[in-house]
């Protein structure tokens, strides 16, 4: 699950990161917990539904905990043990059928300088599907690879990702969809970078709903999974 949490933290701090002055470090983070949704493997029909957690900072962070509704505290990882993202991704065995709590998510962060603050996001029970991957396949002369899917109704943005194996190739930063078209598609062609490994590429479609109109915090992620063999 380690290439999903470099999705979650670039979804969740895309407006942060744009926002700030990266010379100016302050003990000041930004936490966001949202509902990852699923189509379920043995029925995809039917939905499951994750909880991610996740705090930024410019500042060095020591470690960080949540602290859920239920009065359940849940460990942050620093999976890139670099201080300024930690996070947790529901394992493949922590989808269940259903939504996580809605309330208060209050975030314990120590710093490297300074004493720990404590910071919150409220969630909502408003969740978002996954869209549909229409196709993954080569273009008609071959020489690119082309996804389109259907757009959501509700969706607010969309992000992309594509991974080979255990390694993340290339992250679509999250983007609007103003063409008014039912269907979405995007190309990559053969020739480039990301495609210089040999294997099986997954394309991972995410569309997005946010808390609020400034999108500054994420409320659901709904994620969409097809393969193809390069």
């Amino acid at each position: 699950m380690k290439q999903l949490n470099t999705l979650a933290t670039c979804l969740v701090f895309i407006v942060f990161l744009t926002s700030c002055e990266k010379a100016t470090v302050v003990p000041v983070a930004a936490a966001d917990t949202f509902i990852k949704v699923i189509r379920n493997p043995s029925d995809t029909s039917k939905l499951i539904y994750g909880l991610v957690n996740s705090v930024f900072s410019y500042n060095t962070m020591i470690s960080a905990k949540v602290l859920t509704p239920e009065n359940t505290t849940i460990q942050l990882t620093d999976f890139s043990s670099s201080g300024n993202s930690l996070y947790k991704m529901p394992s493949d065995l922590e989808f269940t059928s259903t939504v996580p709590s809605p309330g208060n998510y209050a975030y314990t962060v120590n710093f490297k300088d300074g004493d720990p603050i404590t910071y919150n996001n409220a969630v909502s029970a408003s969740t978002i599907a996954p869209v549909r991957i229409i196709s993954l396949a080569k273009s008609a002369n071959a020489d690119s690879v082309i996804v389109s899917w259907k757009v959501a109704t509700n969706a607010q943005a969309y992000s992309l990702k594509i991974t080979c194996g255990p390694n993340q190739v290339y992250f679509q930063n999250p983007f609007s969809d103003t063409s008014g078209n039912s269907v979405m598609k995007l190309g990559f062609p053969l020739t480039n970078a990301i495609f210089t490994l040999k294997g099986t590429y997954t394309f991972e479609i995410d569309d997005l709903l946010f808390e609020t109109s400034e999108m500054t915090t994420i409320q659901s992620v709904g994620a969409a999974k097809k393969e193809i063999i390069l």
